[in-house]
């Protein structure tokens, strides 16, 4: 169940808040000021806050600049106010929507939906591992954003050493996929880079035809040698023992 909290120092608010938001099937908790504000929501961790301009402790403003600045958190915010003019300062803030008073249920309920759906959607993006897959074979490349794609991976790709650098850092991805033999170096210049400029220890698979080549670099830590070609079983299954992820290879 999404959990709401409402902070309004107007107890009717808060109570036409509570009927409406319960009904609808939310979890509700209200708050009056910016102290208990706080005390709530680092409590109860709430999917959303329905927050006044104004009220004591600093208002909503307040409590938003609180959370994002000193928890670092970036829990959505619906703000319900007669004064909207004196949320300049937030209205440009991501998650944030702005309403002005008075408003009925549905509008409410509306705009709450939104936001508390959005919040989830990024959450579940934020969630999947992202895979950068380097190869100068483009069969090769569309067939790992198929393969991994649809084992629930992000899959972002480069045709050579150079590139790959540059959608590394990027991407910030939590696994590399290396062909050894492409322009520009191939994989093992790429590994050079990773290991000894950036002093990265990204997981790094190199899929090659060649194995014997790149022994050498298999010794490092978190390093595996796939031979080409690769099956989705064999692939997915060392992705996710490198990424220490349930299912993955013994």
């Amino acid at each position: 169940m999404q959990k709401i909290l409402a902070v309004d120092d107007d107890a009717n608010t808060l109570e036409f808040y509570g009927e409406i938001l319960s009904g609808a099937g939310y979890a509700f908790v209200k708050a009056s000021d910016f102290a208990s504000a706080i005390e709530a929501y680092t409590g109860e961790k709430p999917d959303l806050l329905i927050l006044d301009a104004d009220f004591p402790g600093g208002g909503g403003k307040a409590v938003i600049t609180f959370i994002r600045e000193t928890l670092g958190e970036s829990t959505p915010a619906l703000f319900i106010t007669g004064m909207p003019d004196k949320l300049a300062a937030v209205a440009g803030m991501n998650g944030i929507m702005i309403l002005k008073k008075p408003l009925g249920p549905s509008a409410i309920l509306g705009t709450v939906a939104r936001l508390v759906n959005s919040a989830a959607i990024g959450r579940d993006r934020s969630a999947r591992k992202k895979i950068l897959a380097v190869d100068d074979d483009l069969f090769i490349l569309e067939l790992y954003r198929n393969m991994l794609g649809d084992a629930g991976f992000e899959v972002h790709t480069a045709e050579d050493s150079v590139a790959a650098m540059s959608r590394f850092n990027e991407v910030k991805p939590d696994l590399v996929i290396l062909d050894v033999d492409m322009p520009g170096g191939g994989g093992r210049k790429v590994f050079e880079r990773l290991r000894k400029t950036l002093v990265s220890p990204i997981p790094i698979i190199f899929a090659t035809g060649k194995p014997e080549s790149v022994q050498q670099e298999a010794l490092a830590s978190a390093v595996s040698i796939l031979k080409k070609p690769l099956g989705p079983q064999a692939l997915i299954g060392e992705i996710k023992r490198l990424l220490k992820m349930e299912g993955g290879a013994p």
